[in-house]
């Protein structure tokens, strides 16, 4: 029984090792698993505010084009805010690629 008692202790032992290899394996892959899924989320969610800066941006600017319309197209101010605005987006637009096309 004791020839029976080592080799079935010895078995448990090679389970026990074999299941802490797999279990580190699998660790280290739910962590790359983990860490392309957040990045993906932080890339999505920056993409998301982005696309709201720029609409909230264009619906500033067609406010001050209705301000101008109002008054004719002789609202000057209201002009040069609306193209400030769009100037504005358009800049952040070409740093906003540039970026991209840097990764």
């Amino acid at each position: 029984m004791s020839g029976e008692h080592n080799i079935n202790q010895d078995y448990d032992k090679r389970l026990d090792k074999a299941a802490e290899h797999l279990g580190a394996g699998a660790l280290k892959l739910i962590k790359q698993i983990l860490a392309k899924h957040d990045a993906a989320i932080i890339e999505a969610s920056q993409e998301a505010i982005e696309a709201a800066v720029l609409a909230e941006r264009e619906a500033c600017a067609k406010v001050c084009d209705d301000i101008n319309a109002e008054y004719g197209g002789e609202d000057v101010l209201a002009t040069w805010c609306a193209k400030a605005i769009r100037a504005r987006s358009n800049s952040i637009d070409a740093a906003i690629a540039q970026q991209k096309e840097t990764k």
